[in-house]
């Protein structure tokens, strides 16, 4: 009797997709579930990460990688209509999940497709749960009539998604979003999935050793800067308030920033510094290179503050969960999901957005004390629920439905030893 399918479903090959892609996939090749799990991604997946594929095609009967064809890629690619891009992409999940006779299957990112879900879901092959990023449920404020009109949209829109027959579960990384939409909604589909971040054991010196490579000088505080640099992460509203402390303040201070550069929001940092060259005595060390996983925490142990200054943003962030982890403040605004998981959980300092005064003080008050800002128990605690394995049982614990009867087979599979 063969094992059940279940697809997992995902067109983006950037940041965390490949990474909860890799959580599934690796549980499932050590663990050897009952099902054939298959990952459908689109032919530039393989290429992107190559290293990934060649890894985990060891057993294809256990796991297979799976890819659109090249046509229905270039195709998804060329739509700029956001409504028609969401329903072809829905589409493309209809057919393969017919195609590989899937008995269930995972949308690893279902924001984009709730309209062509709240028209089309029941029509599906099979049943199938998603995750949803950015709900704006609660703890959300709205500045404008257009963004409380936009908030109360997508509200009743991801009501409304709760009402098809086919969706089984809606994961939520925003805790409070799903006990908002069990308690206010009474619908038991909504579950709190743990945004997952993997970490590398490494040695007690090397951040130390790192720290010195980059060149920073032995008495700066670190304010680290992580992930892909564009005008979202606020960048220069950073620069600016470092730029503002009396000259002994900046001669203590380094600002790190670690990623990818949009050449936009190079061009403006560039120019802020030419602006106050011959009178900056901040040191600003860049490292623009790609960073292999296992060295990115050893960027938040070596660093002494860790700089979410995120404008506007909607959702969880890994940085939260991997400065938790180093036992290092967070520096984010009192906004979102995000300010308010630093708040409740003391995992570091917010600031009100759109006031530099306040952020120029707070960076002040983090350079003058000695003792780490942040309960380090709850920062624990934080990052222990954000485990790698919390993710991937959440959603395997909720597919055990589709397990064959037959459970003995499961105990003749060995599990697989890979090299993570």
């Amino acid at each position: 009797m063969p094992f059940p399918t279940i697809l997992l479903f995902d067109l983006d090959a950037s940041g965390h997709h490949s990474e909860y892609l890799t959580h599934l996939i690796e549980y499932q090749l050590e663990h050897r579930l009952p099902i054939k799990l298959i990952a459908l991604v689109s032919p530039i997946f393989a290429t992107k990460h190559a290293k990934l594929t060649q890894r985990t095609s060891v057993d294809a009967s256990v796991f297979e990688w799976k890819y659109i064809s090249e046509e229905e890629f270039q195709q998804y690619q060329a739509e700029n209509n956001v409504i028609k891009r969401g329903d072809f992409e829905w589409g493309l999940f209809c057919k393969y999940a017919s195609v590989f006779q899937a008995k269930h299957g995972v949308l690893m990112y279902l924001d984009h497709l709730q309209l062509a879900i709240l028209q089309k879901g029941n029509q599906a092959p099979c049943t199938f749960s998603g995750i949803f990023f950015r709900t704006t449920l609660t703890n959300y404020r709205p500045d404008s009539w257009k963004e409380r009109i936009n908030f109360i949209r997508k509200k009743w829109m991801l009501r409304g998604l709760l009402f098809s027959k086919k969706l089984t579960n809606l994961y939520c990384l925003d805790p409070y979003a799903a006990e908002y939409i069990q308690e206010k909604w009474h619908s038991n589909k909504a579950l709190y999935l743990p945004d997952p971040v993997k970490t590398y054991p490494f040695a007690q010196e090397a951040p130390i050793l790192l720290r010195q490579q980059l060149g920073i000088e032995p008495h700066r505080k670190v304010f680290l800067i992580f992930g892909f640099l564009d005008e979202r992460k606020g960048i220069i509203p950073t620069l600016e308030a470092l730029l503002q402390l009396p000259q002994k303040q900046q001669q203590d201070a380094c600002l790190l920033l670690v990623g990818g550069w949009t050449a936009e929001e190079k061009y403006r940092f560039d120019e802020k510094l030419k602006a106050v060259e011959g009178s900056n005595h901040l040191q600003i060390v860049k490292v623009d290179y790609f960073v292999e996983p296992e060295l990115i925490q050893q960027f938040f142990a070596l660093s002494d503050v860790i700089m979410g200054l995120y404008q506007k943003h909607i959702g969880m962030s890994g940085i939260m969960v991997r400065s938790a982890f180093a036992h290092k403040p967070l520096l984010t605004y009192n906004y979102g999901l995000m300010g308010e998981l630093t708040r409740r959980n003391q995992l570091g300092i917010t600031v009100e957005p759109n006031n530099p005064e306040e952020l120029q003080e707070k960076i002040q008050f983090l350079l003058s004390q000695s003792k780490t800002v942040g309960n380090q128990t709850m920062m624990k605690e934080f990052s222990d629920h954000h485990q790698v394995k919390f993710f991937a049982e959440c959603i395997f614990k909720k597919i055990k439905k589709y397990y064959p009867e037959n459970q003995a087979l499961q105990k003749n599979l060995a599990p697989l030893h890979l090299e993570f």
